[in-house]
């Protein structure tokens, strides 16, 4: 199983008005669902449940989809990238990576 899951400051979102609360979850479900064929397992976690080209459909929801959305990357306290390859609990920090990395959008 290969799959994400993060956490949205909320309280931020809300408090900024920026933007909206609502839209901004349809349209990551949109982006996780029509664009890279993942499946919601519960708000905030998706997964594919295919086992070809797995990390290539993970990757466009991750690399190519949210972490290019200032929306998301400004907004997201925590996010993982989950592999079960390397044991049930194993999740690989998205922001710490992205940030040595440098890239992305990031508050």
């Amino acid at each position: 199983m290969l799959g994400t899951r993060f956490e949205l400051d909320e309280e931020k979102i809300l408090r900024e008005g920026e933007y909206d609360l609502e839209t901004i979850y349809a349209k990551i479900e949109e982006l996780a669902i029509k664009r890279a064929g993942l499946s919601k397992v519960s708000k905030n976690h998706y997964e594919f449940r295919g086992t070809k080209n797995a990390q290539a459909h993970l990757g466009i929801l991750v690399f190519n989809c949210l972490r290019k959305c200032e929306w998301f990357t400004r907004n997201v306290k925590t996010w993982y990238w989950l592999d079960d390859r390397y044991g049930k609990d194993y999740a690989e920090d998205i922001i710490e990576k992205s940030k040595i990395n440098n890239k992305g959008v990031w508050a």
